[in-house]
């Protein structure tokens, strides 16, 4: 067993090593608050675009820990949001300029919203983020059976809170690569702690690769 460990490491130390050395890294936005570099992601992966759309399942709040504020103030995105406190969805009112529904995500009808709000049929980016892991599948589940389509995702499992959550990352990787997504990050680490998936649909033409699974967020992005 020790022998199968320690050569276990030994890979994923290599292929580290050769990502860090070899692979292009991408640039990070300095601006983003986000928790794990999600916004740049999204930036790379769309090649900086502005005026895009988002989806955030899961605000949270409008600034802190953010993984849309830059891309609705420092690249012009559209986009709406969807928080079931109400607190929460106040202080958001107050400070962004795109809306938030003070909903719940699983009781809400995602095709109604949507449309209320002139969403365009393909969109950016999506995030889902809930709590526990079970809720931001049903999420997830949810918001892929309405009319609308979707470039780029960011689905938070919380892998490190239990091992149990595995079978909600599976779920949804199983979901997704159906519907014609790659799985360009597998859990994705905030600090050590591995937590979330990142993915492209197959129709996203971009230069953002496959990147090593189970590694901090922070080995993926460059500063200038």
């Amino acid at each position: 067993m020790n022998l199968i460990y320690i050569s276990i490491n030994k890979f994923w130390r290599e292929r580290r090593s050769r990502f860090s050395k070899n692979e292009p890294l991408f640039r990070l936005e300095t601006r983003s608050n986000s928790q794990a570099g999600q916004e740049s992601f999204v930036l790379n992966a769309t090649n900086f675009k502005k005026n895009g759309f988002y989806v955030e399942i899961g605000a949270f709040h409008s600034k802190i820990l953010s993984n849309t504020y830059i891309l609705e103030s420092g690249y012009e995105y559209s986009g709406v949001s969807f928080e079931i406190s109400k607190d929460a969805s106040e202080e958001f009112k107050e400070n962004r300029v795109n809306p938030v529904f003070n909903v719940d995500a699983l009781e809400c009808d995602f095709n109604q919203i949507l449309n209320s709000v002139c969403a365009p049929k393909v969109i950016d980016y999506l995030q889902v983020d809930i709590e526990p892991a079970r809720n931001t599948f049903k999420a997830l589940r949810s918001i892929l059976g309405t009319d609308y389509l979707f470039r780029l995702i960011t689905f938070e499992h919380d892998l490190y809170h239990s091992s149990k959550n595995w079978i909600y990352k599976h779920r949804a990787y199983r979901i997704l690569k159906k519907k014609g997504f790659q799985r360009v990050a597998s859990n994705v680490c905030d600090g050590s702690l591995p937590f979330e998936d990142w993915y492209i649909h197959q129709s996203v033409s971009t230069n953002f690769k496959t990147l090593p699974s189970n590694c901090s967020w922070r080995e993926f992005f460059y500063e200038e």
